[in-house]
């Protein structure tokens, strides 16, 4: 799980992480509801779960 500082951007850190993503693994970033995050083309992004001011967006590598 990546929780940054809020308004901090989020396409470095996701570029670093799926790096590292095994096999199958999900990338969960937490985040400011009013930000959308930069995603990857090595990402896809599959769900998000929002409460009041905070959401969790949930990633995993995208298939070529």
């Amino acid at each position: 799980m990546l929780d940054p500082p809020y308004d901090s951007p989020t396409r470095r850190v996701l570029d670093d992480s799926v790096r590292v993503l095994a096999p199958g693994g999900l990338i969960v970033l937490e985040r400011a509801t009013r930000r959308e995050p930069e995603s990857p083309e090595t990402l896809e992004r599959i769900r998000d779960v929002k409460s009041g001011d905070s959401a969790l967006t949930f990633f995993r590598a995208r298939h070529v």
